[in-house]
């Protein structure tokens, strides 16, 4: 009998996530599981950001998710559509030519939206840049309701985009003239109110143990 429990055990831990039940991992995919839509919010200067939710897309898939919303410009829906067709090189070169380099991630985000892509979500942008910087996180959000929450309310969606637009509580400040902006999130939350948000900025600072706290990474 406590053989075949031993048995039992060790088979079990064959086919679990490789994520402990206290990792990091774990914390994120045990409120992605109870919520509809999940922001994660990166730094995009770093591709840390991008490797997180890159490994959690098999698991992410398996609970339901499948369209990966992503902050590029609504323009370029035809390229990224066109992925499966075009070369690495070539993509990236015609991704940073349409796009804003000094918000967009590189040869980052050809690995996001492929990886997103090959795991079998509908990878939809929706931001544009032919408004001012005070209303753009609402006219994100407008996009998102024409583009994706009108079409399929019941949809679980990946919301992938800059750090300061996710909070769902915490208004930001513009960079030129202190302008307090409203971001995203708290659209998103007001709008289903099932909604998790997650802040990953400096996650190469954080350790193996990091803990989630108010929506954001812990040291």
């Amino acid at each position: 009998m406590r053989k075949t429990l031993i048995s039992a055990i060790t088979a079990l831990s064959l086919i679990l996530p490789a994520c402990t039940k206290n990792s990091l991992e774990q914390q994120i995919l045990e409120q992605t599981m109870i919520h509809q839509t999940t922001m994660f919010g990166e730094a995009h200067s770093t591709p840390n950001d991008d490797n997180l939710v890159i490994s959690l897309m098999p698991e992410l898939k398996k609970q339901g998710y499948t369209i990966f919303a992503v902050e590029l410009p609504t323009n370029i829906q035809d390229l990224i559509d066109d992925i499966p067709n075009i070369s690495n090189n070539k993509y990236i070169s015609e991704l940073i030519k349409r796009t804003n380099t000094m918000q967009l991630w590189g040869d980052g985000a050809y690995k996001i939206i492929k990886k997103a892509h090959d795991q079998g979500f509908k990878v939809i942008a929706y931001d544009n840049w032919d408004f001012d910087i005070y209303s753009r996180d609402q006219k994100q959000y407008l996009n998102l309701k024409t583009l994706i929450f009108n079409e399929h309310p019941q949809a679980k969606v990946i919301i992938f985009g800059g750090a300061k637009h996710i909070s769902e509580t915490i208004e930001y400040v513009s960079h030129k003239d202190q302008i307090i902006i409203k971001p995203l999130g708290s659209y998103i939350h007001k709008f289903n109110n099932n909604n998790f948000s997650l802040d990953m900025t400096g996650r190469n600072s954080y350790k193996p143990d990091a803990r989630i706290v108010n929506g954001k990474l812990t040291k």
